[in-house]
């Protein structure tokens, strides 16, 4: 009896540890999720990862999150440019030290400070692109609360007649 109480009772706990995982059923359809991993953080839509270029395309319709997303591609661009400069440089400076050591010293910080601006340049990018994904879930939530408060007129494929429904 006590073996047929503890499998009911461990039965029980897994369908609530399945059916209590937590779903994205709660967020407003089109809001962007946001996944921590260090270093970075993955940005999904429906599941699928985004970039940068489909980021700017989905917020063409939201100034806000627009202006942020354009932000975080021009700076993510410099952060670009910043480390092959930053590595050429450093790159010629190694190999120029063992002739003038003075002139490879001067390459190699000139390629320090390429690689650390690129850093900047991209933690500037990431902070721009996390602020554009919060001002669009917020623009899109607030878009699908003020939808919900119409009246929709609907046919009915299968059936004959209007169907009028509140959200």
């Amino acid at each position: 009896m006590r073996k047929a109480t503890f499998a009911v009772l461990l039965l029980l706990v897994g369908v609530q540890l399945v059916t209590g995982q937590s779903t994205y059923q709660g967020i407003a359809r089109d809001t962007i999720v946001t996944l921590r991993k260090f270093p970075t953080r993955t940005y999904l839509l429906d599941g699928k990862k985004l970039n940068l270029a489909v980021m700017d395309w989905f917020m063409t319709d939201y100034p806000a999150a627009n202006d942020q997303i354009k932000l975080s591609i021009l700076t993510e661009q410099a952060s670009a440019a910043s480390y092959s400069i930053g590595i050429l440089f450093g790159l010629t400076g190694l190999l120029v030290n063992r002739q003038d050591p003075h002139l490879g010293g001067e390459l190699l910080q000139i390629g320090g400070v390429g690689i650390g601006s690129g850093i900047v340049f991209h933690l500037f990018s990431a902070s721009f692109k996390r602020k554009a994904v919060r001002y669009y879930n917020e623009d899109v939530q607030r878009l699908y609360k003020s939808e919900g408060n119409r009246l929709q007129v609907k046919f009915q494929p299968n059936r004959m007649g209007l169907g009028i429904r509140f959200e």
